[in-house]
């Protein structure tokens, strides 16, 4: 078994198809391909299965990607150390992120001060970005109230209070501040059950022993918009998420509620953030998440 089998094996797996691994190798599909058979014939499995046009790990690939992922992590740490002599002058980072507003802004200033780095970023729900992290599939995430310990370094960045947003001809729209016992009694629209924002929204609520009359449930915080502009529903959202919209008017919590924040953090693993690209990136981050608190 060569290690350039194992490679191509996780990035085919990583990536989802031959076609983008090979991108990222920089190498031809047939060498992929070619290096993935030879790992399967050696050891008289299948580790991909086709799915139509896809690619599908099979149980034994499930297995291998966690196993590799591990590998190529250590891997990349290795050619950091001895390589690089600790240095960020070469590398990757890949980001996960349940919203991309921060996550694009420290990636610009990722990217001013190190170049040469390959970053990524994956706006996903808040619970397939911490599987990601795990797994090693992502580097560092920024995730609203994440799971604290274990496996994972939790770095808070900001804090943003929650507003109420409606229709601009909704009853609520002209009212200086609302209660979440007036909002609950509207059919509220939520991000999907994997949403860590949601399940924040969601746990304010039942603290004060409240649920909404009815939900709706859509994927992206555009189309959400889309649906309150149409009046199907209301929402809460952090203030930077709320953008101007003459179809849409956002209006404040009331001082009972006041209080109703959403901590986002930047997440990584605990035994990678001393890696230099990820270390980095905290720092980046931790500076940040200063000038954020001043404005505030």
């Amino acid at each position: 078994m060569k290690f350039q089998q194992l490679r191509a094996f996780y990035t085919v797996a990583s990536e989802g198809g031959v076609g983008r691994a090979a991108r990222r190798l920089a190498v031809t599909q047939p060498t992929l391909s070619q290096h993935i058979k030879a790992l399967e014939d050696r050891f008289g499995v299948a580790l991909f299965e086709r799915d139509g046009r896809k690619l599908r790990l099979t149980p034994m690939g499930e297995r291998l990607l966690k196993m590799t992922s591990q590998l190529m992590t250590t891997w990349d740490e290795i050619e950091n150390l001895l390589n690089q002599n600790n240095s960020v002058n070469a590398g990757r980072l890949r980001i996960g992120s349940d919203a991309p507003m921060h996550a694009v802004e420290l990636l610009h200033r990722y990217r001013e001060l190190y170049p040469n780095i390959d970053v990524s970023i994956r706006v996903q729900p808040g619970g397939s970005v911490l599987e990601q992290l795990e797994a090693a599939n992502m580097d560092v995430a920024i995730l609203v109230t994440p799971p604290a310990g274990g496996d994972f370094y939790l770095q808070p960045l900001n804090s943003e209070p929650l507003m109420a947003v409606v229709p601009a001809k909704h009853a609520f729209a002209g009212l200086r501040s609302i209660s979440l016992a007036q909002l609950s009694e509207e059919t509220m629209i939520l991000r999907e059950k994997r949403s860590m924002t949601r399940a924040a929204i969601e746990a304010e609520l039942q603290a004060r022993n409240l649920s909404p009359r009815s939900v709706i449930e859509i994927s992206s915080r555009e189309a959400i918009r889309e649906a309150i502009a149409r009046g199907i529903g209301v929402t809460l959202m952090v203030t930077s998420d709320c953008v101007p919209d003459p179809r849409l008017a956002n209006v404040p919590l009331d001082i009972e509620d006041r209080t109703t924040h959403l901590t986002e953090y930047v997440v990584t693993r605990q035994d990678r953030r001393r890696a230099p690209v990820i270390r980095e990136f905290l720092d980046i981050a931790l500076a940040y998440s200063g000038e954020l608190s001043r404005k505030r």
